[in-house]
């Protein structure tokens, strides 16, 4: 195997980063009531948008449309986004910025609200940075915001204006809903969609939930054995100047990933951890009377952050990049007369391109200089490696 093969990874990945089409089918309300079937871009926004880019026709011009002109838009089977005119604090709520009144600072604004979920009574999340505040609306009202707010107050700790709790009592409540539901119920999203969603089933109305609907697997597990091309050069920089090139030699890795997926940007980015066992043996001559020999065994701990191309719905072009932390075993150079060496690895960094077809993957990575004699003032070493990686994801 050669690094030369990344290569022709190289030129796929970056044509396919230039030519991917982001926009999905959807449709959006105007201001005037009409509703148009489009494709919108979807960059699965983590911060709710006050804009969006879309096209009449897939290959057609690009145009966009904000919230004063939008009554909604959504793109199907993902999100929905809702126009309102509304009241929104935007009080901080980091704990050294936190204001000293209970009372909510409102603003008249006209946004975008990201539609959580839709029934008798709905749900909405506006999100910008740390702020987070979810609006709600029922047959008799119009959409206003559920109050939560941190503060300090005279003695220097945090109180909480704890309001969404009575409106929830006085507006969003089945026969069976107990005040100690409500006094249970936490200004977060899963808690407050779980709610909306008993109420509305409660009341036998219609619901989309639109939360579940923007669900994705977010952690999955992979078995990841491959071929390893791997080098060892040493170097002795003492008054004896000894070099010992044991060259390159071919050997089995066994590895199980670990995948945490971030949940924005269309889940294009993930956190790998994929702890890999991999042994290294080679032997050469040393001062033409003796033989020396390496055994370096050890578990690669790769901690990464990986990038996905989606091409369809099965398939993807990655890129990833890691830090590797290597806990050798009994690994070191034997010598027939001289002192033995033992391996003890600074950490290093890899890189890969692979591509990915359902639950199965192929990955090319290259394993940058390493040192694995870091104990020895006199010794320099580098190591390095190339795979060929396969997986498979069960999980």
């Amino acid at each position: 195997m050669k690094p030369q093969l990344l290569f022709p990874f190289f030129f796929l990945f970056f044509n396919a980063l230039c030519a991917q089409i982001n926009y999905e089918k959807g449709y959006f309300i105007d201001a005037q009531g009409n509703r148009q079937e489009c494709w919108i871009k979807n960059v699965d926004w983590r911060n709710t948008p006050q804009n969006f880019q879309f096209k009449l026709k897939k290959r057609g011009q690009t145009l966009s449309a904000d919230a004063t002109n939008t009554r909604e838009f959504s793109i199907y089977k993902q999100a929905k986004y809702q126009q309102a005119q509304v009241k929104i604090d935007r009080s901080s709520d980091m704990l050294n910025d936190l204001d000293t009144v209970p009372d909510p600072r409102f603003t008249n604004e006209t946004l975008f609200l990201h539609t959580l979920v839709e029934g008798k009574a709905s749900l909405y999340l506006y999100r910008k940075g740390n702020l987070s505040r979810y609006f709600y609306k029922t047959p008799d009202a119009i959409i206003a915001q559920l109050v939560h707010k941190r503060y300090f107050v005279s003695s220097g700790k945090v109180a909480q204006n704890i309001q969404y709790r009575q409106q929830l009592w006085r507006d969003v409540k089945c026969d069976s809903t107990t005040i100690l539901d409500i006094n249970a119920m936490k200004y977060e999203r899963k808690a407050l969609v779980n709610y909306f969603l008993k109420y509305n089933q409660c009341a036998g109305s219609p619901l989309v939930n639109y939360d579940k609907l923007g669900e994705s697997k977010l952690f999955n597990l992979s078995l990841r054995p491959g071929w390893m091309q791997s080098s060892l050069y040493v170097h002795n920089d003492s008054q004896f100047k000894r070099t010992i090139d044991f060259g390159s030699g071919q050997h089995f890795r066994l590895g199980l990933e670990a995948a945490f997926t971030l949940p924005f940007n269309q889940n294009k980015w993930a956190i790998t951890l994929e702890p890999t066992y991999q042994a290294f043996k080679a032997s050469q001559p040393y001062d033409q009377n003796q033989e020396v020999r390496v055994n370096y065994r050890s578990v690669e701990i790769p901690v990464g952050l990986r990038y996905h191309l989606y091409l369809n719905n099965q398939t993807s072009i990655f890129a990833n990049a890691a830090a590797v932390i290597d806990i050798a075993a009994g690994s070191g150079i034997d010598f027939d007369i001289s002192e033995d060496l033992n391996f003890n690895s600074n950490p290093s960094l890899a890189l890969g391109l692979g591509l990915k077809f359902n639950k199965y993957s192929l990955e090319l990575r290259r394993g940058m200089k390493r040192q694995v004699m870091k104990n020895y003032n006199y010794w320099d070493s580098e190591y390095k490696s190339f795979s060929l990686v396969l997986g498979y994801q069960f999980f």
